[in-house]
């Protein structure tokens, strides 16, 4: 059956490790559009993060962020779907990451609002682009209205422990899962994925087995489950490989590319 709609990770996925769109995954994401394929991005990252790269693609599709917890229409920048995280259980992140010394973040419209500078500060800056916001200690405290989501910043073998740690006290309360080895993320329950991607198959009348799914990481796990054709790229954890269908070549190998020109431009 052919594939009528690509969902596709940003971070490690569309881009390769100077964070760039090569040339090649380019063209085959256009070629791909002039077929007539459906292309749409679904990442952890921030609109404000995220929305350049769907420019550089051309895209007219919503651009899915946060795990799927905002859809937006990128020509007008109208928010068309949005799920965050209750205002109680917000705090109640905060509070655990602070306690345990953690960096946390939460993010409301298009800033996202931090303790302190630092490190951790300073290393998710590099990767979205630009920077947050310090407000100071408790975070708890500072968190006014519901964020679209939160994240937590530590070294993987701490953020691994955090997660199932987190998984035990909130139970199916959150979506928490992890986006890069550093990042622990905590979202609407609703706000997973493979949810987003199988909502938006299901709006078009594109059935599961023409939807292909492109990801890397732990968040991608249940859109590279749904989706008929389910890839994990080759610089994925091999707990992420194991579900897949499929393993496409590397981030740096233009894996993407690869993976559009054989199931969709072929």
């Amino acid at each position: 059956m052919a594939i009528k709609l690509v969902a596709i990770d940003i971070d490690d996925t569309l881009l390769n490790s100077k964070h760039e769109i090569t040339d090649r995954t380019r063209d085959a994401l256009y070629a791909a559009q002039d077929k007539g394929c459906t292309v749409i991005l679904v990442t952890g990252r921030m609109y404000a993060a995220a929305k350049r790269y769907a420019k550089a693609l051309g895209l007219a599709t919503p651009l899915m962020t946060c795990q799927g917890a905002q859809i937006t229409d990128i020509k007008t920048d109208e928010v068309l779907y949005s799920r965050t995280v209750p205002l109680e259980l917000a705090r109640e992140v905060a509070d655990l990451c602070e306690a345990r010394g953690l960096h946390i973040q939460y993010y409301i419209g298009d800033n996202y609002y931090y303790a302190k500078e630092g490190e951790p500060a300073d290393y998710y800056a590099a990767l979205a682009g630009f920077r947050g916001i310090p407000v100071g200690s408790p975070v708890s405290e500072k968190i006014t209205q519901e964020p679209v989501k939160m994240l937590c910043l530590d070294q993987p073998e701490v953020i691994l422990n955090l997660q199932q740690e987190m998984i035990d006290h909130f139970g199916d309360k959150l979506a928490i899962a992890i986006s890069k080895p550093r990042f622990l993320e905590f979202t609407h329950p609703e706000a997973i994925k493979g949810r987003t991607v199988a909502n938006f198959a299901n709006q078009l009348g594109i059935a599961q087995e023409e939807v292909m799914a492109i990801g890397d990481s732990f968040n991608d796990i249940t859109m590279i489950q749904y989706a008929g054709k389910g890839v994990a790229m080759g610089n994925a954890d091999a707990r992420i490989k194991a579900v897949a269908d499929e393993i496409a070549p590397s981030n740096d190998e233009d894996g993407v590319a690869v993976m559009i020109e054989k199931y969709v431009l072929a």
